[in-house]
């Protein structure tokens, strides 16, 4: 685990070195991400998840599968179940329709699962808000 105090990415399997390279690319923002790799989906490792959404509010997941039905589908539902109000996630992964053959990186540069794609629709997303909470932090 990498640590930071902005936002948590979690990468499954090898979408991990994905997420590093991410945390590199906000970090030219300010933006300081904490990076997990789960190693496995189920069971999810409760105690870390609790840890982890007690000191960020931020969360975005990245993996290799179809959002649908695996990583970002069972952290969006601990989420949920958890009654954690205050966290958003945002989820990349696969889109849930058929992906043609092709070279991998091709492929991946089509479904937005590049470490320049993601970063720039987490800032699109998250910066003005982390910049916000930055200054309330600051201000108190």
């Amino acid at each position: 685990m990498s640590q930071g105090k902005d936002l948590v990415i979690i990468g499954l399997g090898h979408m991990c070195d994905v997420a590093l390279e991410v945390r590199d690319l906000l970090l030219l923002h300010d933006i300081e991400a904490t990076v997990v790799d789960p190693i496995f989906v189920k069971p999810l490792d409760s105690s870390l998840l609790f840890r982890l959404m007690l000191d960020h509010h931020f969360f975005v997941t990245i993996e290799e599968h179809s959002v649908t039905s695996g990583l970002g589908a069972a952290i969006n539902t601990f989420v949920i179940q958890s009654g954690f109000s205050d966290i958003q996630v945002q989820n990349f992964g696969l889109p849930d329709h058929f992906i043609e053959h092709g070279d991998y990186s091709d492929l991946m540069q089509q479904v937005g699962l590049t470490p320049d794609l993601i970063a720039a629709r987490i800032l699109n997303r998250f910066a003005l808000q982390l910049t916000n909470l930055d200054q309330a932090v600051e201000t108190s």
